[in-house]
């Protein structure tokens, strides 16, 4: 098995939510590129919930999110693993997101995609109180051509995720 390392942070001082991925897959890696394999369908439900279809270039995707106050990371640094499927992940090193958390004080939502990161999460990743607190958490079903959920259910999930922008930052709509 080889030791892959993950993307950087897509994140500035205006994002209010953050999604956390476990693991780029190996096309991801290949390309440099969050969510590069495409069959997963997580730009095409990101777009969806705001009435548009995907941009072609990558960079107009990340200025897309970055317009919209949403961040993408992986709870997992590096790993070894075969291919892309996330039940093959082993020895996992987490990102610093405890230093990310404290670094970009506006983030108020944390996304799970999938129930990977959202293990990984709480199972490596430690968080101050005082973070933990200001935070809230939810898992959205994964995006991954692996989840053979339909489309549409999935994009009803990830609704929440528009909801919470749409709402005034001082609101705290049940999610």
């Amino acid at each position: 098995m080889v030791r892959s390392t993950g993307l950087p942070p897509v994140i500035d001082g205006s994002s209010r939510v953050i999604v956390l991925g476990s693991m780029p897959s190996v096309i991801s890696m290949k390309l440099g590129q969050y969510y590069g394999n495409p069959r997963n369908q997580f730009w095409t439900i990101v777009y969806s919930l705001f009435g548009m279809e995907p941009e072609p270039d990558y960079r107009d995707r990340l200025a897309f999110l970055k317009q919209r106050k949403i961040a993408l990371w992986d709870v997992i640094e590096s790993c070894e693993r075969r291919g892309s499927l996330d039940s093959s992940i082993e020895h996992e090193r987490t990102n610093d997101l405890k230093a990310l958390f404290r670094r970009y004080p506006g983030i108020g939502l944390v996304v799970f995609n999938g129930l990977k990161a959202q293990r990984s999460f709480w199972t490596n990743a430690s968080l101050d109180e005082s973070i933990e607190r200001r935070l809230r958490f939810i898992t959205m079903p994964s995006t991954s051509p692996a989840n053979t959920a339909r489309a549409d259910l999935k994009r009803a999930e990830w609704m929440k995720v528009r909801r919470y922008l749409d709402e005034p930052r001082t609101a705290h709509l049940s999610l």
